[in-house]
Parts: C-alpha cells; sequence; structure tokens
C-alpha cells in the first residue's frame, strides 16, 4: 500500500532482488499503466524509508518491448544484480547490473535519505551476435 501511495498508483507486481544482513530490502515493483506511460521502479526499503530508481517508459502494444530489447513488454527482476548498497547515516550509494538481451547496463546511484536516487553514472555494453 505504501508504494501505490508514494507512486499514485496501483503495483502490478514486486519481486524481491537482494536483502542486506542489516535488513534493508531490495525489490523492484512494476505499477499500473496511464494511458501509454508505464512504469517501474527499483526500490530500497530500510524499516520505514524508502528510496526510489524509477524505470518509466511508453507502452507500445501487447508483446512490444518496453524497457530493454526482447523484453517481450515484461520488467524481468531476475535481470537486475546489486553489485553494492552502501550507507552511511541517511546517504545511500547503490550500484546496479541490468542485463539484457542488447548488453548490461551498470549504474552507480545516490541518495540522501527517503526519496529518489540521483544517478551518478551510467556505463553500458553492448552484446554482438555470435
Amino acid at each position: 500500500p505504501q508504494f501505490q501511495t508514494e507512486k499514485g498508483r496501483p503495483v502490478v507486481g514486486c519481486w524481491p532482488i537482494a536483502e542486506s544482513t542489516a535488513g534493508i530490502q531490495i525489490a523492484i515493483i512494476e505499477f499500473s499503466r496511464r494511458l501509454n506511460q508505464a512504469l517501474a521502479s527499483l526500490v530500497v526499503a530500510d524499516g520505514e524509508q524508502r528510496v526510489y530508481i524509477d524505470y518509466p517508459a511508453d507502452f507500445k502494444g501487447p508483446g512490444a518491448d518496453l524497457w530493454r530489447a526482447d523484453d517481450g513488454g515484461e520488467i524481468h527482476a531476475d535481470h537486475f544484480d546489486v553489485v553494492f548498497l552502501l550507507k552511511r547515516g541517511s546517504t545511500y550509494l547503490l550500484a546496479i547490473d541490468w542485463a539484457g538481451t542488447e548488453g548490461n547496463a551498470l549504474s552507480l546511484h545516490a541518495a540522501e535519505g527517503a526519496g529518489q536516487f540521483n544517478e551518478l553514472i551510467t556505463e553500458s555494453w553492448s552484446r554482438s551476435p555470435l
């Protein structure tokens, strides 16, 4: 319910992808579309605090690519790997490796307290067909 309230959309699916020894949980959430506007978010839940990375996308029709090439219009939580999550005080540093058919996207994000992560850097590696 908190995710729905904070994003103003019903949740379609929620998939945990990591948990720290301190109990911080990381998940991928897919929200319902608004017309052709799709939204998925990665959320770091630390007690009552939640920090998001939003992945908006334009829905082009059933089965069409949405977030990544060949995704069939679905977000795939198993393609996300948490490289690291560091926390000092209320500051978070999060590195994510997001794999797709076309390659990997490695990104580093920072946040001060709850709300939204800021992307510091992203680098992509493309795969060539063999």
